[in-house]
C-alpha cells in the first residue's frame, strides 16, 4: 500500500511538506534522524529538531497503486500552494523527480550499455586468461558472485573462488 503523507510541525502552520511512501514509520523516523541537506524542508526540519519541536507525520490517502497515490500527492501538492509554503523539492514530484520519461529512459540504457561493454580480463583458477566485456553475465555462467569479483578488480580482495580479475582501461 502506497500512503500519501503531510509534515507539519507543531506551532508552524504555514509550513507544509507531503509525500509519498510504503513505510511511514521508516519515512517518519528517516525525516526526523537524518542530517537534512541544504533546502528549505531540511532547514525547516533541522530548526524544528534545533528548537525541540515536534513534527507531526498525517497520513492523508492510502493507495494500491504506486501511479495512483503519486497523482493524489502532486493534486495535493498544487492545492496546498495556495494556502501553504509547500517545501517539496519540485513543484510536482511525480511530473518531474519520479516519472521516467522515454528519453529519460533512452539515456539510462545507453550508459547501462557503455557499462555494459566495458572489458575486464579474468584468469581462471587454472591459469586461463581471457577477455569478456560483460562481467555479470560471465559470473553467472561460471557460478561467481558478481560483487566479489568487482572486488577483486577494485583491488579490495585478491581472487574470488581462485578467479582474478581486472578492468581494462578504454
Amino acid at each position: 500500500m502506497h500512503h500519501v503523507y503531510q509534515l507539519t510541525i507543531d506551532g508552524d502552520t504555514e509550513h507544509i511538506y507531503i509525500g509519498v511512501t510504503q513505510h511511514p514509520k521508516h519515512r517518519y523516523e528517516y525525516h526526523v534522524r537524518r542530517n537534512q541537506p541544504d533546502t528549505p524542508k531540511g532547514r525547516w526540519i533541522r530548526n524544528a529538531r534545533e528548537h525541540h519541536l515536534f513534527m507531526r507525520m498525517t497520513i492523508l490517502s492510502s493507495w494500491p497503486d504506486r501511479a495512483d497515490a503519486l497523482a493524489e500527492e502532486t493534486r495535493l501538492i498544487r492545492a496546498h500552494r495556495a494556502t501553504h509554503t509547500v517545501l517539496n523539492d519540485v513543484d510536482c514530484a511525480s511530473d518531474v523527480a519520479r516519472r521516467r520519461t522515454p528519453e529519460g529512459r533512452r539515456r539510462t540504457g545507453d550508459a547501462n550499455r557503455i557499462h555494459r561493454s566495458q572489458q575486464w580480463t579474468v584468469t581462471t583458477p587454472s591459469g586461463d586468461t581471457s577477455t569478456i566485456t560483460n562481467l555479470r553475465q560471465y559470473c553467472r555462467d561460471h557460478g561467481l558472485v558478481n560483487s566479489a569479483m568487482t572486488k577483486v578488480a577494485q583491488g579490495r580482495n585478491r581472487h574470488h573462488r581462485g578467479y582474478t580479475c581486472r578492468k581494462l582501461t578504454n
